[in-house]
């Protein structure tokens, strides 16, 4: 039986991606859960990035086995595009987390909605961390976004499920704990989104080093 590896399990999740963005803008309109909503726009992005990269691979695949230099140009330029996205959405994230500080919205759920919104995204979680362990072995930098995008996926689904657990079990005002929480995870993208757009800028100019020493050689 065929392994399973980070990019096929993307190809595979995706359509449920798909499926929870709606989910999340349904509830968000349906509960008049501004939150919810916040976190819809956050997993388009995440889903965008998921999506480049799924391309990105494609496009990898299609350039002759010998061209290394136009191959690892293309994925690291990938994963700062990547890395951008990650750091917008987690920035934008980040600053409704912090809001809840000083303008507390308290989200509230029925116990059933509740229930829903915590599976679904306990899956969600399951699937980032699925992707996480796949790409985790592989010294890859297409294997290595992926791994990326959906670390950053599980701490935003992390809050979310912490926020629909809350919302039925605690009785009381919960902002303060979801704009902790909030606060942390989203913290934690923003610092990954960072790390890649660094990474892959030196990353670039050592590949950009090489060629021309390369070229000197040649010449």
């Amino acid at each position: 039986m065929k392994k399973i590896n980070a990019i096929e399990n993307s190809k595979i999740t995706l359509p449920y991606n798909i499926i929870v963005i709606l989910g999340k803008v349904i509830i968000g309109i349906f509960t008049s859960s501004f939150f919810m909503i916040i976190n819809a726009f956050y997993s388009v992005g995440i889903t965008s990035a998921k999506c480049l990269t799924l391309k990105t691979d494609l496009d990898i695949k299609n350039i002759k086995e010998s061209n290394i230099y136009d191959k690892r140009m293309l994925a690291y330029n990938n994963y700062k595009t990547i890395g951008i996205i990650i750091l917008v959405s987690s920035i934008f994230y980040t600053t409704y987390s912090v809001k809840n500080f000083f303008w507390p919205s308290n989200t509230e759920y029925s116990l059933i909605a509740g229930l829903v919104i915590a599976i679904v995204t306990f899956v969600e979680l399951t699937i980032s961390i699925i992707g996480i362990v796949l790409a985790k072995k592989r010294e890859n930098v297409v294997y290595e976004t992926m791994k990326l995008i959906n670390l950053v996926s599980s701490f935003i689904a992390l809050v979310l499920t912490q926020t629909a657990l809350l919302s039925f079990s605690h009785t009381g005002d919960t902002s303060v704990y979801n704009g902790i929480s909030g606060l942390i995870f989203g913290s934690l993208s923003i610092i990954v989104g960072v790390y890649m757009i660094v990474h892959s800028h030196f990353a670039v100019k050592g590949l950009e080093l090489q060629y021309i020493r390369k070229s000197d050689i040649v010449i």
